[in-house]
């Protein structure tokens, strides 16, 4: 009997603790849609769900588009092949400066001649309208000095990570 009520208690414990916000759920379904989108190269989704102020640095939408289908084919006739996209390490989430803010790693599994490499990269998450609608902007080597200037209310508290490839296969 005293182990019924102990399992039930952690059982309790764990529905209580364990449950994710509307907020997370929102979060986590939108950029896993954004991943799917990039990863089947369908940047005329995936556009949707970027921060705004990336889609001016692009000179809008169709730019953006356009720009990411010719560098998908600069990397193909590389050899390079995106075979998989998952997101891991979810931060918390920061209420700053009128701001829901967050930060995602993103893991892209990167078919080459010489085997599978796994790159990891932050996507940071922000929500204006109190985590309904999330966009994103990732992080890589080239511009992580452009996302101070791109964006000026991110959270000093948002950790990025930007990690060379490593090879998986």
């Amino acid at each position: 009997m005293k182990q019924i009520l102990i399992f039930l208690s952690l059982f309790l414990l764990n529905s209580l603790f364990g449950q994710k916000s509307q907020i997370e759920k929102n979060l986590e379904i939108q950029i896993h849609e954004f991943g799917s989108f990039n990863q089947k190269s369908d940047f005329k989704n995936s556009v949707n769900y970027l921060h705004q102020n990336v889609i001016k640095l692009y000179g809008g939408k169709e730019n953006f588009i356009k720009n990411s289908l010719k560098s998908l084919e600069e990397y193909k006739k590389a050899g390079f092949f995106f075979d998989r996209f998952y997101y891991t390490d979810f931060s918390p989430i920061l209420k700053y400066k009128g701001e829901l803010q967050t930060a995602v790693v993103q893991n892209m599994v990167v078919k080459t001649k010489n085997g599978k490499f796994l790159s990891r990269n932050s996507i940071i998450a922000i929500s204006n309208d109190g985590g309904r609608i999330w966009k994103f902007i990732g992080v890589t080597q080239e511009n992580v000095d452009k996302i101070k200037k791109v964006l000026p209310n991110l959270s000093p508290s948002i950790k990025l990570i930007n990690e060379l490839p490593t090879k998986i296969d």
